[in-house]
């Protein structure tokens, strides 16, 4: 390894091998325009709201969402003294890790990442990136923590030599770099994580079920279940390790499990896990489960672990200090830019109790309670409390939302004790019942039903007033509503406005409660929102516009699904009566062959994919002594066994053109392309995507 320090980036060391760089890219556009942010923006530490604006497709969401960070924070602990982060990318964790490390070096095999990452850390003195393969990073440099982020399941792109496993090879050249007490802390996906199962495509391949399917190809990229890893591990000599759960994933998370908390009695996965769905990064696609409502119950059964759909490990050749597992669950709530953003964690004390305690993300994140903050009329307060056991109240919603009749009547009568609790709270003011400041937040996210009767937990805001009860329930009961989504089903209120479903429940529950009560709720919570650092003109949009999206239910597409197999027998078989009159055609080389309109009748999908992918017509394919052509719309199908050739070929066939491009598929039973393609050396297939399944042949002479 020979490194070169770059004159415009003092930073910045590349390899002077060739042979030590890496090509792995998201896109030259993508990097270059990551780039030029970078280069031009004056906030680049952890968390910047000005990279965060930048946001707007999921490689930008990747590299500039804060929520990156939260990866981290459960361990930023062991992120002292001398650390290495292994395939540090774009720097997307760098200037967090910077922050706590005594100095990072940064190794980025890609040498247009590194320059994105060293950009990112300029202005940072205790900050080093190194463009080289981490294969040729020489075993003298050792290292108190070395970072593995996203990168072990990409080894084979270092250790090529065929000789040893890849996989063995990277963790084994971890463990060299590690000084005496050192650690790995390793993220990686899970290839049984739960999403894959509820349809999610596979995070690299974007094909469904490729993991767990154990499709990866020799020399190719490939993840591991929580047993495989840990087997990984402990070969490489890593053996003693404590393993994190971070959800939905270790890229966006918003809650890091400990491997334990799962199992604990007074632990409640649905509450944690309730806006942790997993993201569709960048490609949606259908669930067929709400992962939400499953993990309590792979949790009874000790499953948990096993199909989170990421890991965070740390690993040490000797075991780990005593304590560790004690912080059970972190919780990140991020708000407007860096304010009001927090961390929630609770912890296991040595009696085996649960405790809560809070501390702001930015500034002082590194524990204490908060004294109070915020803007003038609003107090921010970070208290640490008891863990209160119990049935978490939102859950009724939830189980109600899952019925096959949810109505408004039904929200109503779940409304019920939530309301009785804070009217036993409430006092009269005039004409008006109002509660203390502290209630402002007391909503049914924020209540467990105990064997005490309901308990308020997370006191965070306090205003110096007192709100209108009415206020109080309005903004629970719809920021309760909005805060499930599209999980379930919803019944009979399924597609309606949420703001007319909260005013039907309020009516219901308080009938002098009419439509301009309720507009002027809306301005309160508007206003309300605004003291908290948001967009006041956005929650107004969002208050009104908002509808109570029900889970796309799969069984009627699996219906139809089926009655299309059901229905391909048939179909195959008229494909294969064609198939056959026609190569019969062209064996005999009839002159002016006119077979338009054989197969005009089928119009199944299927169908359709079977001609472009060229199984239906294998046997025309071989005996035609012609070229045949089959053409269609759009990008070429790379599964299609033929030639591909792009010409105008539409105009020699006098064929209408067409506003889209038309790929051609060539298929030459000869093996040879002729370098004219006129109408009389081939024959032409036709199918348009524009009229899904209509098939039909083309005149040639």
């Amino acid at each position: 390894m020979q490194l070169e320090r770059q004159a415009d980036l003092h930073n910045l060391l590349i390899d002077t091998d060739p042979a030590a760089q890496i090509a792995y890219t998201d896109g030259d556009a993508t990097e270059n325009a990551i780039l030029a942010i970078v280069e031009s923006e004056p906030d680049l530490g952890p968390g910047s709201p000005g990279l965060s604006r930048h946001i707007k497709d999921w490689p930008t969401e990747y590299h500039f969402s804060p929520l990156r960070l939260n990866l981290l924070r459960p361990v930023r602990h062991l992120l002292r003294g001398r650390v290495l982060e292994v395939g540090g990318g774009c720097g997307a964790l760098s200037p967090y890790i910077a922050e706590q490390a005594d100095e990072l070096i940064v190794v980025e095999g890609a040498v247009r990442r590194a320059r994105i990452c060293a950009t990112r850390c300029r202005g940072l003195a205790n900050t080093q990136v190194w463009a080289t393969n981490f294969s040729c990073l020489p075993e003298t440099e050792t290292f108190d923590t070395v970072l593995v982020i996203g990168v072990l399941e990409y080894s084979p792109s270092f250790f090529k030599d065929g000789e040893r496993d890849p996989f063995d090879a990277f963790l084994a050249k971890v463990r060299t770099h590690l000084a005496p007490g050192g650690r790995a802390i390793i993220a990686i996906e899970n290839r049984f994580g739960l999403k894959y199962f509820c349809g999610a495509p596979e995070d690299h391949e974007m094909v469904q079920f490729y993991g767990i399917e154990d499709r990866y190809r020799p020399n190719q990229f490939k993840t591991f279940g929580r047993r495989e890893l840990l087997d990984l591990l402990d070969r490489a000599g890593l053996g003693h390790t404590d393993l994190l759960l971070p959800f939905p994933d270790y890229k966006l998370p918003q809650v890091v499990l400990h491997q334990t908390a799962p199992d604990h009695p007074e632990i409640d996965l649905q509450a944690l896990l309730l806006r942790a769905a997993a993201p569709t990064q960048s490609r949606s696609y259908q669930r067929l489960a709400t992962e939400q409502f499953v993990w309590p119950n792979l949790a009874k059964n000790g499953l948990a672990a096993d199909l989170a759909n990421s890991f965070l490990v740390v690993a040490a050749p000797e075991p780990l200090p005593a304590g560790s597992g004690t912080d059970l669950v972190f919780y990140y709530t991020a708000r407007n830019g860096k304010a009001f953003s927090k961390e929630t964690i609770i912890s296991r004390n040595d009696g085996g109790h649960l405790g809560v305690r809070r501390a702001p993300l930015y500034g002082d994140g590194d524990g204490g309670e908060d004294d109070g903050g915020g803007p003038p009329g609003i107090v921010w307060k970070l208290e640490s409390e008891p863990f209160f056991a119990g049935r978490w109240y939102m859950g009724g919603l939830l189980e109600l939302a899952k019925r096959p009749v949810c109505d408004v009547a039904a929200i109503a009568e779940w409304c019920r004790p939530w309301i009785g609790y804070l009217e036993e709270n409430a006092v009269v003011s005039g004409d008006d019942r109002v509660l203390p400041g502290e209630f402002i937040d007391c909503n049914p996210l924020n209540i467990v039903q105990s064997a005490e009767g309901l308990r308020f937990f997370d006191r965070e805001w306090e205003l110096p007033g007192k709100p209108p009860l009415s206020h109080v329930m309005f903004r629970g009961l719809h920021w309760a509503l909005s805060s499930i989504g599209s999980l379930t089903y919803w019944g009979d209120v399924a597609g309606s406005r949420i703001i007319d479903v909260t005013r039907s429940v309020l009516t219901t529950l308080l009938p002098d409660c009419g439509p301009n009560i309720v507009d002027g709720l809306i301005e309160r919570e508007v206003a309300l929102q605004r003291l908290m650092g948001q967009d006041g003109d956005a929650i107004r949009t969002l208050l009104l516009t908002q509808i109570i999206s029900a889970r796309v239910e799969v069984q009627a597409s699996l219906d139809s699904l089926s009655t299309l197999v059901r229905a391909e027998h048939q179909v195959n078989q008229q494909l294969q009566d064609l198939s056959a009159r026609v190569a019969a055609d062209l064996a005999g080389d009839l002159p002016n062959l006119r077979v338009r309109g054989y197969i005009d009748s089928v119009r199944n999908g299927e169908a359709g994919h079977r001609i472009v992918s060229g199984w239906a017509f294998d046997p025309l394919l071989k005996r035609a002594p012609k070229y045949v052509v089959l053409l269609h719309q759009g990008k070429p199908m790379a599964s299609a066994p033929v030639n591909v050739v792009r010409n105008d070929v539409h105009q020699s066939l006098g064929i209408p053109e067409s506003p889209k491009e038309l790929g051609f598929w060539i298929a030459v039973p000869n093996g040879a392309v002729p370098e004219t393609i006129t109408r009389q050396n081939f024959k032409v297939a036709a199918f348009s995507p524009d009229y899904i399944g209509e098939l039909g042949w083309a005149e040639s002479s």
